[in-house]
């Protein structure tokens, strides 16, 4: 077992990116789900139309079962399909999706078989429109999980993730292992290969390489330096080991995606807890082809902030999401955009006072970014995730598209009319109502108001954006008085103007606040 030990840290705090009031092209922010659902989404790809395909999983309230659901949308996040994949009183969740190149869906996971399994390896084939065309299990008596899947050049499919062995005599699943099962265009296993020690080695994430083999990332207590190591394994066509890499300090470090580069190398991402600033940081570590560690970067504030997807981006460098519970949530989405070395060039936060994550980002088509996730109450890219806050649900599946820059427009309080009154919240904000425009609007009413136009801000402040456009009017001076109140407590750093093309910084306000009211 080769280790590789290494130690470099660029610490990157999580910070307030705002988003200018004038509309960016082609940038939005979509959920999908319903009023009594919980829906997580894990994975997402970009379709050849130029929608999207997200999978994950979807959870009545009024059941304790999840259920598998796959989402179509075009290329402006509109909802095209929805189609949710159950097995009565059985856990059936996907965890991967990729397009095949017949235009249908390959999706991966783990379904409850009828055994007293713990859980078999899942793989569904479907057409466009989301039928299935055939499924299959894959798996033992433990718990076997399939974490990633790609098609392969032959036309039929790679799967990794873990298997987890079932101890007869304590009645309990007992270490873990990578798994990599290769299957035929109709699902048929042809050949499965584990690699792993004698604790818990888990994969994540796989690539097939450019020679026709394949890399595979995780984690990793058997081997290393830590309680957990980064884990890189490569190889052959026929799943043969070749050779295999850990990274990771003393505590525990957990890969979550990979990517092979443009050089034959690969960059890995998760979290670490050996290096950094916070309690878990962004880690990106970069590799040679054959797994020699060339550099590696911490992003990261003093909170908790983990990586679940990276790509490499047109420019070299890469893009990378996760969560941070640095932002003004208790988590929210962050996305990290560097050069080729892994210098930060910026980060951007999605999210507000809920719980809001991101699993997967892609670089579109036109050099911005999409995100996916999930958000729960409480060239541009795309990140896929999920949401508390916004949505119809719990939770929901979160799609974000951006800029090439990471922003995404506003424009939404043109809609009002109103003279708009930024708050930022330190801690709680005492009062139980703001002046808006000469109206008093109740606090809850307010932050959930401002939290539909703004996604990227925090507690830290808000900075001059777009030109002065109008002056402040006041319909009366005890709104003033209010008004100056926020700006000597802390709690107001500014508005918007009703037309949202400017933002009226704290200081121009407080002068004109001054001149009127003295």
């Amino acid at each position: 077992m080769v280790s590789a030990f290494f130690f470099f840290v660029l610490t990157l705090t999580p910070t307030v990116q705002v988003i200018a009031a004038e509309p960016f092209a082609e940038t939005w922010r979509r959920t999908y789900g319903g009023t009594d659902t919980e829906d997580y989404a894990y994975s997402m790809v970009q379709t050849g139309d130029g929608g999207f395909a997200i999978a994950g999983t979807t959870r009545l309230y009024s059941t304790a079962t999840r259920s598998a659901q796959l989402i179509k949308t075009d290329a402006n996040g509109n909802q095209q399909l929805r189609v949710t994949y159950s097995k009565s009183e059985c856990d059936q969740e996907a965890y991967s999706v990729v397009q095949t190149s017949d235009g249908g869906y390959v999706i991966a996971g783990k379904i409850d078989p009828d055994s007293w399994a713990y859980g078999d390896v899942w793989l569904a084939k479907t057409d466009a429109n989301g039928n299935i065309q055939w499924s299959k299990n894959y798996g033992g008596i433990g718990l076997d999980v399939a974490q990633s899947v790609v098609q392969t050049s032959d036309g039929g499919y790679v799967l990794a993730g873990y298997t987890v062995e079932y101890d007869d005599s304590n009645y309990i699943i007992v270490g873990g292992d990578f798994w990599l099962v290769k299957t035929d265009a109709n699902g048929n296993a042809l050949w499965n290969r584990t690699y792993g020690g004698n604790n818990n080695d888990r994969a994540q994430a796989l690539v097939e390489t450019d020679d026709g083999g394949y890399a595979i990332t995780g984690y990793t207590s058997s081997f290393g330096a830590g309680e957990f190591d980064f884990w890189l394994v490569k190889a052959d066509s026929a799943g043969n080991e070749q050779w295999n890499k850990t990274y990771g300090g003393t505590s525990g470090d957990v890969a979550r995606a990979l990517v092979e580069t443009v050089d034959g190398g690969y960059a890995l991402t998760g979290y670490t807890r050996s290096f950094g600033a916070g309690g878990r940081d962004f880690w990106l570590v970069k590799t040679d082809a054959n797994g020699n560690a060339l550099w590696n970067r911490t992003y990261g504030g003093a909170g908790s902030d983990e990586a679940y997807s990276v790509v490499q981006t047109s420019d070299g460098g890469y893009a990378i999401t996760g969560y941070t519970n640095s932002g003004a949530g208790r988590t929210d989405v962050w996305l990290v955009k560097t050069d080729a070395n892994g210098n930060a060039l910026w980060n951007r936060i999605y999210g507000w006072v809920g719980f809001d994550g991101a699993y997967s980002v892609v670089q579109t088509s036109d050099g911005g970014y999409t995100i996916a996730g999930y958000k729960s109450d409480g060239g541009e890219y795309t990140i896929a995730g999920y949401t508390y806050y916004y949505g119809a649900g719990n939770s929901d599946f979160w799609l974000v598209k951006t800029d090439p820059n990471g922003n995404v427009a506003i424009g939404l309080w043109e809609q009002w009319g109103l003279l708009i009154v930024r708050v930022l919240i330190a801690g709680v904000f005492s009062a139980s109502a703001i002046a808006i425009g000469g109206r008093i609007m109740r606090r809850r009413k307010l932050l959930r108001r401002q939290a539909r136009f703004n996604d990227s801000v925090n507690r830290q402040g808000m900075i001059q954006i777009g030109t002065l456009s109008k002056e402040l009017k006041l319909d009366d001076d005890s709104t003033g008085l209010l008004l100056k109140k926020a700006i000597e407590d802390g709690t107001l750093n500014g508005y918007f103007t009703e037309d949202g093309k400017a933002f009226i910084t704290k200081q121009y306000l407080k002068k004109t606040l001054d001149d009127k009211l003295g």
